[in-house]
């Protein structure tokens, strides 16, 4: 996985992936920000695709496309994360 976060990614389809830890999850979206339109994280229950990732998603700047089915660990504060990132707690970048 070290090679693979060192890489910017158009598509990342990490569906089902029950073994990756919420740190590789992290490092590929965010060293993809500028580039990623296309991102697939459904099936994956593991607490580490969690609200808090979605921060990081929501800074992908060309998303077009996101498929969460299946994700019990992002809530409706996940969402928000999403859309608003810090912001929604007051925070400003």
């Amino acid at each position: 996985m070290d090679a693979l976060g060192k890489k910017e990614f158009i598509e990342l389809g990490l569906a089902n992936l029950p073994n990756v830890k919420g740190e590789d999850f992290s490092r590929l979206i965010v060293n993809s920000t500028e580039k990623l339109i296309s991102l697939n994280l459904s099936f994956n229950a593991s607490k580490e695709v969690n609200n808090a990732l979605m921060i990081k998603v929501g800074m992908c700047i060309h998303l077009r496309t996101i498929i969460l089915t299946g994700c019990e660990n992002i809530t409706d504060e996940g969402m928000n994360n999403l859309i608003y990132g810090d912001k929604i707690k007051g925070k400003s970048t």
